[in-house]
């Protein structure tokens, strides 16, 4: 299980999505401002959204009456609420509404009318670029592997000790990582070696066989510990 490519693959594409709304609200609201009538309406409260409880950040909405052209008078709650609210009692607003379908309108504001694509926009821009570099991130690592493993000097390794590296967690698990230990070439020492994180079981054969360990021969201190026999990956 790699964490950055499973995040990054479900975060690109839900941003994508979010985006995508945003863009149709926000195209949606161009096209109806083009046949939209035009007049003022009063807003004549303020309500209360009920929906946070007795939280102390309530939110408020404007609800706004306006007389169409044909002479009759409508009333609609703005799609946004807020707080403080963003209009008070008695205030005089823009309004748009569909001439055939007088019910359907809006506070003509950039609060009243983009407030919700903005938040699809702006969210699922946030994913993308958080997507995007998880699977970046995770692109030039598994690079650096594949090099190492084509082209890094190998060592034979012996296993020192096996933990729970913590710092990662997935549904309440989190992987293992494997120490072993050889004579670095570069520095004629007895050095630790670090697997990257492992979410498999390990066989106990693993503590008995050498382990290969493939060191950069320009970068000695970039190195991998290959694992791939001991967790059935091809080599």
């Amino acid at each position: 299980m790699n964490i950055f490519r499973l995040v990054g693959r479900i975060f690109l594409p839900i941003g994508i999505l979010m985006v995508g709304a945003g863009g149709y609200l926000a195209y949606g609201q161009f096209v109806f401002a083009q046949t939209a009538a035009r007049t003022e309406g009063v807003v004549i409260d303020v309500v209360r959204d009920r929906s946070a409880g007795v939280s102390t950040r309530q939110t408020s909405a404007a609800l706004v009456r306006f007389i169409d052209a044909k002479g009759a008078t409508h009333q609609f709650a703005e799609a946004v609420s807020s707080n403080p609210p963003a209009h008070q009692r008695g205030e005089i607003v823009p309004v748009l509404y569909a001439p055939d379908a007088p019910d359907t309108a809006y506070i003509d504001s950039f609060l009243g009318r983009f407030f919700l694509p903005t938040i699809f926009g702006g969210m699922g821009a946030v994913l993308i670029i958080l997507g995007g570099a998880l699977l970046t991130v995770d692109g030039l690592k598994q690079a650096r592997i594949r090099h190492l493993l084509r082209h890094g000097r190998i060592i034979q390794a012996r296993f020192q000790r096996q933990y729970t590296d913590t710092t990662l967690q997935m549904n309440g698990r989190s992987p293992c990582r494997i120490v072993v230990e050889a004579i670095h070439p570069a520095s004629g020492k007895l050095e630790e070696f670090i697997s990257e994180p492992v979410w498999k079981d390990l066989p106990d054969a693993l503590k008995l066989q050498p382990i290969a360990v493939h060191i950069d021969v320009e970068r000695p201190q970039i190195y991998h510990v290959d694992l791939r026999s001991f967790l059935g990956e091809r080599r």
